[in-house]
Order: structure tokens, then C-alpha cells, then sequence
């Protein structure tokens, strides 16, 4: 059955801006009769930030005005954070449009199968090999924020979604095994020489000489911790199941591409940063758990509040974010302050219990003090409902007093 083309899980949401919204209405039309369900922004029941979590894949029309859009960076940022597959359309040489691209945009389009429509030859038969690539993408679609995390159980997973044009591995020696033959630890200095040594070109014609520092910066910090000394088991632990060949670079490439587009989608200018708080909870890596934990710092009370019911959903256990979480139980805004509450007693989190039964007897909100009362609720517990029972039964001698007349 086609998904409902008001925004409820469609096939296709396409990305445009009004100066390409005759060609975006062309695509959509052509695709929709050859059966696919294409978001309509004019009767969308959902927002686009929200219905581009929720489709399964992104066209984005790309030309040398669009790609200078925030909107379409950010919607491409977002798209690739959540895994879902991009296909990039334009009516454009590949090198007129090029020319155009941001550092972040360049690193999650250039390498993807672009599809052209510069004639309309060209267009025809496009059309048909733009739907046949979508329908190929649909059934191996799944709906999760992908690795950029180097800690997870199992060994660290994919970084985001790469549907791209790569080199063979094949023949290509380990890197671990042709720099430290026979060796399980080498200290992080030659670990990063041996690894400029052999990448350093491709570096510099991938991310650009200005950015080879910083992504240095996160092979020294993000994957290895500021450790003094790499092992073979970290470094394994991060190239994942497969170890062979140029593994390790393609992992640390994806890792700076989803950290790059993680910064675009939670930039305080991102068009679709609510729909990326509000909703990224839901995939738990911990590289989304720690953005959210940073804005927790927000000025906005709002992003405040929406990051603290993001983070109650993604059931975090990381220490520091839930430490930070209850910092908020002080927060001056009165629904950041209810957000927490109710999203540390969801998690269940014990050193929070004090003071949520104290902002439950004290709070001089109503709504925060019944936030409160459901949060020990969801925590549970006999210390807890002990407390609850002490704090009931003195209400009810209070009341009983006042009632009483005077003899």
C-alpha cells in the first residue's frame, strides 16, 4: 500500500528551493506515477524537518544556487545523521555545481551516485533510472542514526549513510598490520606519523589541506581518547568486523562526515533543529546523547526542555549527561524544570530522588509539583514510596489541623 503523501512515512521527500520548485514539481509528479509516495508540502500534515526523519529517502535538487540554501544543508545534514539514503538530482554538470559546494556539503554528496537532467533526453530516461534506484533503496532502508560513536557493545558501528562510489580494498594491505607488523601497542605519536604518512594526500584532496588538523584533532580525541599509547584491540575495536585494506581511513572519513553533519543539524541557525532534538533521542548513539547533553546548556528554555524528553527517550546511562540533567531540576524556566523532572524519574535516575521529592513538597508551581509526584511514580521503589507515604501522611495531619475547631 502507498504510504500517505501528506508526510506519514512517504517513500521520497524532496528537497528544493523555489527556484527549482518546477523542476521539484516534476519529480515529484513523474515519480509519484511510477509508484512512489513524494511528501507534498502543500498538504503536508507534518512538518518537513519531522517528515524527513520520517521518509525513507531524500532527493535533493541540487544546482549553484541550492547548495548555498541552509535549508538544504541542513536537511542534507539531517538526512545523513539519520541514516537516510540521499540522491542527489540536478539539471547541472557535476563540476558547475562542485565549484559551489560548502566543506560539509562536499563531504556528504560529492561521492554519492548523482543523477542528471540536463536534457530532456536525458530527463526521460533519468526519471525512470532515478525511480529504479529509489525502489532498489527501499527495502534495505532502516531508520537509525548510524555509529559515530567508538564505544558501543560489539565494536563501533557504520557512521551514517554512505551509499557511494568506493575503491576496492582488495590486494590493499592492513594498516595496522603493514605499519606495526607483529606489534599490539605503538605509542599515539607514531600511530598518527605512520597514519599522515601514508594518507596525507588523500586527505588534503578529500577534506582540504585547512581541514587536515582538525580531523587529526578527532583521531586524537574522539577515537583514541588522548591516549598515550594505541593498541591493536582499540584500533580493531574501531574499524569494526572488517579489518583489512584501507578500513580504517573509510571509518575515520565517515566518522568526520557524521561529527560534521551532527554540527550543521544541531547549529543554532539549523532550520530542522527542533525536529533533530525533538526526535533524535530515539536512535541512542552516544554522539547524538552528547549533543543533546550540550543543550542542555541552551539559552533557550524551550531546547532545554525538548532536549531533556530526547534524552528521556534515548534511556541514557551515560553519567555525565545524567549528572547535567539534574542540574536542570534547579532550572528558572518553569517547563525546563518540568522536562527534567519527568525525564529523570523516566530514567530512573536514583541521586535524582532526593531532590525530586523535595521539588515535589516545595516547588511553588503547581504543574512542577505534580511533575514531580509522577516522577517518583515512574522510579518507584520502597525508599521512595516510604517518603511519598511520610510526606502524604503529614499533609493529612496539616489539613486535619486546620480543620479542627478551636475548643
Amino acid at each position: 500500500m502507498m504510504a500517505d503523501a501528506s508526510g506519514n512515512n512517504c517513500d521520497v521527500i524532496i528537497g528544493f528551493i523555489e527556484g527549482d520548485r518546477e523542476f521539484r514539481d516534476l519529480l515529484r509528479q513523474e515519480l509519484t506515477d511510477l509508484g512512489l509516495s513524494v511528501y507534498d508540502d502543500e498538504s503536508a500534515e507534518v512538518d518537513r524537518g519531522q517528515a524527513l526523519l520520517e521518509a525513507k529517502v531524500l532527493v535533493t535538487v541540487l544546482s549553484p544556487e541550492s547548495v548555498l540554501d541552509k535549508s538544504i544543508q541542513d536537511e542534507v545534514a539531517l538526512a545523513y545523521i539519520s541514516s537516510t539514503p540521499i540522491f542527489p538530482v540536478s539539471r547541472y554538470s557535476f563540476e558547475d555545481i562542485n565549484v559551489h559546494l560548502d566543506f560539509g556539503l562536499r563531504l556528504t554528496v560529492a561521492k554519492l551516485n548523482w543523477v542528471f537532467f540536463r536534457s530532456s533526453e536525458e530527463t526521460k530516461e533519468n526519471l525512470i533510472v532515478l525511480s529504479n534506484s529509489i525502489k532498489a533503496e527501499l527495502p534495505n532502508v532502516q531508520k537509525t542514526v548510524e555509529g559515530l560513536s567508538v564505544e558501543t557493545e560489539g565494536g563501533t558501528e557504520s557512521v551514517g549513510y554512505t551509499r557511494t562510489r568506493r575503491p576496492s580494498d582488495s590486494g590493499t594491505p592492513d594498516f595496522w598490520v603493514a605499519n606495526f607488523p607483529d606489534t599490539e601497542s605503538v605509542p599515539y605519536s607514531r600511530f598518527e606519523e605512520a597514519f599522515t604518512a601514508q594518507y596525507r594526500d588523500q586527505l588534503e584532496q578529500e577534506f582540504g589541506a585547512d581541514r587536515v588538523g582538525w580531523l587529526l584533532r578527532l583521531l586524537r580525541v574522539d577515537v583514541f581518547d588522548r591516549l598515550p599509547t594505541v593498541t591493536a584491540e582499540m584500533y580493531k575495536e574501531f574499524c569494526g568486523a572488517q579489518v583489512s585494506g584501507n578500513r580504517f581511513y573509510s571509518r575515520l572519513k565517515g566518522y568526520a562526515i557524521g561529527m560534521q553533519a551532527m554540527k550543521q543539524v544541531f547549529d543554532m541557525e539549523s532550520t530542522v533543529r527542533l525536529a533533530a532534538v525533538t526526535n533524535l533521542g530515539e536512535f541512542k548513539t552516544s554522539a547524538v546523547i552528547q549533543l543533546l547533553g550540550e543543550l542542555l546548556d541552551d539559552e533557550d528554555p524551550n531546547m532545554r526542555a525538548v532536549a531533556c524528553v530526547a534524552l528521556s527517550r534515548a534511556d541514557t546511562d551515560n553519567p555525565k549527561v545524567l549528572e547535567k540533567m539534574l542540574g536542570q531540576l534547579g532550572d528558572e524556566d518553569r517547563l525546563a524544570r518540568e522536562a527534567a523532572v519527568l525525564s529523570l524519574g523516566k530514567l530512573r535516575y536514583d541521586p535524582a530522588i532526593p531532590v525530586i521529592i523535595e521539588i515535589w513538597r516545595n516547588d511553588p508551581i503547581k504543574p512542577v509539583r505534580e511533575a514531580a509526584e509522577r516522577a517518583l511514580g515512574f522510579v518507584g521503589g520502597e525508599a521512595t514510596s516510604q517518603s511519598m507515604r511520610m510526606v502524604t501522611l503529614l499533609q493529612d495531619e496539616i489539613k486535619n489541623l486546620k480543620n479542627m475547631k478551636d475548643t
